[in-house]
């Protein structure tokens, strides 16, 4: 036998014994509680060794890989998002630019109307993206009311919405903005 068949290494067993690299003969001890090996098998460990660390490697790799791509993907799905939008309000500010190239020749009542017309096209196309505005004919609500103030009244029933000071808006059920309202409170008799 070579002289580097003949090389033992001892490995770490469970109870935190050292690994010490010896050259020697071995005892049937140390042949039974297999916490001998040759260079051999020493050999075929470090291959295993290696193979994981290039699998890890190669995980890693792809992970990032597959971080990068999805990221991408998500700048690429905002972008075309906002194109979609902007795709569809472009008509309405088409419709302005028309009121107001033809605003000379009209009078002030059919600028009022083509104003109205833009408005009303204008919350339509948010209406079919998901918007809705926030109901203010109900008692107001917390959740989306936001009172700045309230007034004194003999008339309406405490905790009724008198006025809208800003509209309120929900996005597909969520939240944009709440309602900015005014509120009744009672007099007091």
């Amino acid at each position: 036998m070579s002289e580097e068949t003949d090389q033992i290494y001892e490995i770490p067993i469970h109870d935190g014994n050292k690994v010490e690299e010896g050259k020697g003969e071995t005892t049937s001890s140390d042949v039974s509680s297999g916490q001998t090996m040759t260079n051999e098998n020493l050999g075929s460990i470090q291959k295993e060794q290696e193979n994981h660390y290039d699998q890890l490697m190669r995980l890693r790799a792809e992970f990032q890989n597959y971080r990068r791509r999805n990221e991408q993907r998500m700048r690429d799905w905002q972008e075309s998002a906002g194109r979609d939008i902007i795709a569809q309000i472009l008509p309405i500010i088409d419709d302005f630019d028309i009121l107001f190239g033809h605003h000379a020749d009209e009078s002030a009542v059919s600028i009022t109307e083509g104003v109205r017309f833009i408005y009303s096209k204008l919350t339509s196309t948010l209406k079919d993206l998901g918007l809705e505005m926030i109901p203010t004919d109900v008692s107001f609500d917390p959740q989306i009311h936001d009172a700045v103030m309230t007034e004194h009244s003999s008339v309406i029933e405490e905790g009724k919405i008198i006025r809208v000071w800003q509209k309120g808006y929900l996005y597909k059920g969520v939240l944009l903005r709440p309602a900015k309202v005014i509120i009744a409170k009672r007099d007091k008799i």
